[in-house]
């Protein structure tokens, strides 16, 4: 698993370019991948549930800020779940809203548009809770690699005690993690300069003393990590004439990476994992006349 410092300093090794303006590069590009990969990959580690609750009355309602894809959404009525079908074209969705929508307490499609999600039919009653499964935007990686002191972990315990520490300088991220004896654990929180809770219980041997590594690791698996490195290093000989022999083979290594992600959708069905069976709603003679 590499941390984004790791990436950074691959690059540059590979590079050869300890500029400002290469480092400035790869920490841009390193997460500009990142954010590729997701895009063209649904994940599952990318899923993320949110509810809100219904307004009487109102057809529209905010979507998270990391909102990137909407997987499904169902609205509970009395215990019981009911699920919307989507409409994705525009057109028909005017079509649809040409006369003001009836109100029921159970709206049977949702139509997507920038950070807002609109229901049809329109709520009747305020309370009732809409859940909305999603594929979340990647956070960038920021935080540089921090090992300075050691630390005291405990076992079955959050709290990570360190000792010459300055945990401070760290801001947690989803992608903040710290590695102790090899093992990577999820940061929750930083209490202060000494003190950092984990999202999980530590499940090693109670030690005072340890080497740490607190720093940001990228979100997709470890396996399609090196693209973050290879790939602007890539382009960084693309045109050198000078060094094609290391374009080539730096080539060589994306292409390979690029063909384990292409695999890993197509074989094991990364982008099927989290995907649902919906009716797409194609034309407004698909509503069912018999909805009350």
């Amino acid at each position: 698993m590499l941390s984004y410092s790791e990436i950074k300093t691959r690059y540059q090794e590979k590079t050869k370019d300890t500029t400002t303006a290469n480092q400035s590069l790869i920490a841009e590009r390193a997460n500009q991948i990142v954010n590729l990969i997701c895009a063209t990959t649904d994940f599952t580690f990318l899923q993320e549930t949110y509810t809100t609750v219904t307004v009487a009355s109102q057809q529209a309602y905010d979507l998270p800020a990391n909102c990137r894809k909407i997987e499904s959404v169902m609205v509970t009525v009395d215990s019981q779940k009911y699920p919307l079908q989507p409409i994705e074209s525009t057109e028909i969705w005017d079509q649809y809203n040409v006369d003001t929508a009836d109100t029921t307490d159970y709206p049977q499609y949702y139509y997507k548009e920038e950070g807002s999600i609109y229901l049809w039919g329109i709520p009747a009653t305020a309370g009732n809770t809409i859940t909305i499964r999603y594929l979340k935007r990647p956070v960038a990686m920021s935080n540089t690699d921090y090992a300075t002191g050691s630390i005291t972990a405990t076992n079955a315990s959050t709290t990570i005690e360190g000792a010459g520490t300055t945990f401070t300088g760290t801001t947690v991220n989803e992608n903040t993690k710290i590695k102790i004896k090899g093992v990577l654990y999820d940061v929750a929180s930083i209490t202060d300069a000494d003190t950092l809770v984990l999202t999980k219980k530590y499940q090693g041997t109670t030690a005072a003393t340890l080497t740490y590594t607190l720093g940001d690791y990228p979100i997709i698996p470890e396996e399609f990590q090196d693209l973050l490195w290879v790939r602007p290093a890539k382009e960084y000989y693309a045109f050198n004439k000078e060094q094609q022999s290391m374009y080539l083979m730096l080539k060589d290594m994306d292409a390979e990476l690029e063909g384990k992600l292409i695999l890993s959708q197509r074989t094991k069905g990364v982008s099927n994992v989290i995907k649902r069976k919906r009716q797409k709603i194609r034309s407004v003679n698909d509503y069912p006349s018999d909805l009350t």
